[in-house]
């Protein structure tokens, strides 16, 4: 969705969301027109950002391939993508308050992204909308102790970019790139490419800083809260690599491009610390840093100028998910809700 644009209005339940008639989407989610549901099919509600919402049409993103996996093994299943760009995890709790008794799944499947969504989960962080954009509020006594006083000083950073890309007048359609044909968002400039990296490198400095380790808890705590909303069913965590801990070449090239010590991070790290947190915890995880990174040394399965998966790397995502189903198929069975 192009940033800048009124494609995003205030929502009362979430904060915000995607504007009505945005083309390509149904109610302002990225999902296939709706069928009657099949006798017996389980119900699939995903909740993510950007990762889950898509950068292609609804049938080429993970959620929907989730459910054509599960199909061509004889599980009918419905996938229903919540996914909501630029989204936190405070975000996340907003989707489940909204749409678990809405679209009352048989089970949730919560992705976090393992970039983003890390610092997004300190529990100072909010996701707000801001003339048009959205704005992770994590960082408030920057500025001052207040989110608004945050987000003016947002405006001051932002006011050139403003002036250089004014509001469109309509939500702005989701034409095909012919670079990347088939896509449905545009890709980043190669400056904010870079700083969105740069940013995710935070995250994964080999000694956490206080306020990581607090976003590590924060993140555990929110889940707690979906978990607590989703019962009595059944709820999935998804961890999406980036392509930080995805791609060695990348990083690596991302270290030199920073001219920063390879020494002072660690990839791996975030998701060994967080597994076992969230495990802990009695959550049941799936991390899928292993089969994208096996898969990304012979093939990129990442869009070329922003940080999603393409549609390759979402085949990849949608076949490990449909395959732990299939290996765990009393979690999508008529009788799993308890």
């Amino acid at each position: 969705l192009p940033i800048g644009s009124p494609s995003f209005v205030p929502d009362a339940a979430l904060g915000y969301r995607v504007a009505p008639g945005v083309p390509g989407l149904q109610s302002g989610f990225n999902a296939s027109v709706a069928g009657p549901r099949p006798a017996g099919a389980a119900s699939l509600l995903f909740i993510g950002d950007s990762y889950t919402f898509g950068t292609y049409p609804a049938a080429q993103v993970f959620p929907e391939q989730v459910q054509a996996a599960l199909a061509v093994q004889g599980v009918p299943a419905v996938a229903i993508n919540r996914g909501l760009p630029g989204a936190g995890t405070d975000s996340y709790v907003k989707l489940a308050r909204a749409f678990v008794p809405l679209d009352d799944p048989d089970l949730v499947v919560v992705t976090i992204y393992l970039g983003n969504d890390l610092q997004q989960s300190h529990p100072r962080q909010e996701t707000r909308l801001f003339l048009g954009r959205i704005v992770s509020v994590n960082e408030g006594l920057r500025f001052g102790p207040a989110p608004e006083e945050y987000l003016a000083y947002k405006f001051v950073r932002l006011a050139p970019d403003l002036v250089r890309e004014p509001l469109d007048p309509a939500p702005a359609a989701l034409p095909p790139l012919a670079a990347e044909a088939g896509r449905t968002g545009p890709p980043m400039t190669a400056r904010r490419f870079r700083n969105s990296y740069l940013y995710e490198l935070r995250a994964t400095r080999a000694a956490p800083s206080a306020f990581m380790a607090a976003a590590e808890r924060g993140l555990v705590d929110r889940l707690r809260e979906i978990r607590a909303l989703a019962a009595p069913r059944r709820m999935l965590v998804v961890l999406a690599p980036s392509r930080l801990q995805a791609d060695r070449n990348f990083r690596d090239a991302v270290l030199r491009e920073g001219r920063l010590k390879p020494a002072e991070y660690c990839f791996a790290c975030p998701a060994a610390r967080l597994t076992p947190a969230l495990e802990a915890a009695g959550f049941t995880v799936l991390d899928l840093t292993g089969a994208v990174a096996r898969v990304q040394a012979v093939r990129n399965l990442y869009n070329r100028l922003d940080t999603h998966w393409n549609r390759e790397g979402n085949r990849v995502a949608a076949t490990a998910i449909a395959d732990w189903l299939l290996a765990h198929r009393d979690w999508i069975a008529a009788d799993a809700r308890r």
